[in-house]
């Protein structure tokens, strides 16, 4: 039997085992995902529905709708996530999209034959930042080639008569672990 034959109604059952099966074998953190996005509603639903898989926008919708307790965990994520706790991670999220977004437009210059060298390294330090590249601060600094993420210090010493700078790096140890009294000896 082919789709101009079938009934409403075996459509319907065709299509609810579709949305049955997108929901069930999504694993735990994808399902997290998922609600995340619907939660938050940053994302076109349309777009939120194509990336986790439903045929259509109403069929995902058809499945919130349909699972109280998918809708409760739904809820109690969009209060989370537009409570006033939340501001600076919700902050934090939209700009980073906006980033996202405007990343390729951004980095055009990168490719740009009449971009000099020093535009570029300033590009492409400040895309390392925001990026969050360790060390990006340091990027096109004589010597500098990365290394293991921490703080830092660097002390430089001039001698004078030698005519010559010392640096040091000093990398701080950890802090101590400090026992509680009911860890200590008894």
């Amino acid at each position: 039997m082919d789709a101009t034959t079938q009934s409403v109604e075996e459509i319907e059952a065709a299509l609810d085992q579709v949305i049955d099966q997108t929901v069930l074998h999504m694993t735990p953190m994808l399902m997290q995902s998922w609600c995340t996005e619907v939660a938050r509603g940053i994302q076109n639903v349309d777009v939120i529905a194509t990336r986790y898989g439903f045929p259509t926008t109403q069929a995902m919708l058809d499945t919130i709708a349909g699972n109280e307790p998918l809708r409760k965990r739904i809820k109690a994520e969009r209060a989370a996530w537009n409570s006033d706790d939340n501001l600076a991670t919700r902050l934090r999220t939209q700009y980073g999209l906006i980033l996202q977004e405007s990343a390729p437009e951004n980095a055009r210059p990168l490719f740009d034959p009449s971009t000099s060298p020093a535009q570029r390294t300033d590009l492409l330090r400040t895309i390392a930042n925001v990026a969050g590249v360790y060390g990006a601060e340091r990027l096109g600094t004589p010597g500098f080639t990365g290394g293991e993420a921490g703080p830092r210090w660097s002390i430089q010493m001039v001698f004078q008569n030698a005519g010559k700078v010392e640096e040091i790096t000093l990398k701080p140890n950890p802090p101590p672990e400090i026992e509680s009294e009911d860890d200590g000896p008894s």
